[in-house]
């Protein structure tokens, strides 16, 4: 595999200081939460090419090389990951964590994490409180949508192979936006802003 598809383009250090994510859950719980919301979520948002393109950034930026996230030229693609990538992703895996650091698949079974000082939330609440970081999310998914349709031209990565990307239409269930991974809008072939 490619070393730079293997970059994650927010820190599990990144996303407990910018949330609400304490600082004592362990590392490898934040970064699978962060690579699942890369390929999967980030990914319907902004197409295959440009998450590849700004992990192979960050990895050049890496191992030294001339041409990385911080070299002049590529201003665009430090704006996207500084200003709107990673506030989706910090706000994302918020609510991607949830679930995991709560529950636990063991060999009884999922059991609820519980302390001796501290009580476990309910399936439900937990959901609600999932539900408030998915709404986060997407609103900034959605200020990341807007931001790929004003720059469009400056990113080539957008392009008809890679149709969806930058099209975020959150459905509205009540008054709150929920993201749901799917695509919505567009024309024939997908890939206009609205």
């Amino acid at each position: 595999m490619d070393n730079a598809k293997r970059i994650m383009l927010v820190s599990p250090e990144a996303v407990k200081a910018g949330s609400y994510v304490n600082f004592n859950v362990d590392d490898s719980v934040v970064g699978t939460s962060i690579r699942e919301g890369q390929q999967i979520h980030l990914q319907s948002i902004i197409g295959s090419n440009l998450l590849y393109r700004l992990q192979q950034l960050v990895y050049n930026k890496k191992e030294g090389l001339d041409d990385n996230i911080d070299a002049e030229a590529n201003w665009i693609y430090k704006e996207l990951l500084d200003d709107y990538v990673q506030p989706y992703m910090v706000n994302k895996v918020q609510a991607l964590i949830c679930v995991p650091v709560s529950f636990k698949v063991r060999n009884l079974g999922v059991v609820r994490t519980k302390d001796t000082n501290v009580d476990g939330p309910t399936l439900r609440e937990v959901m609600a409180v999932q539900k408030r970081y998915n709404t986060m999310a997407a609103k900034y998914a959605t200020y990341l949508s807007k931001y790929l349709c004003a720059h469009r031209a400056e990113l080539p990565e957008l392009n008809e192979t890679d149709c969806g990307c930058g099209v975020f239409v959150p459905p509205v269930i009540g008054k709150v936006f929920v993201e749901t991974g799917l695509v919505l809008g567009g024309t024939k072939s997908g890939c206009e802003c609205a």
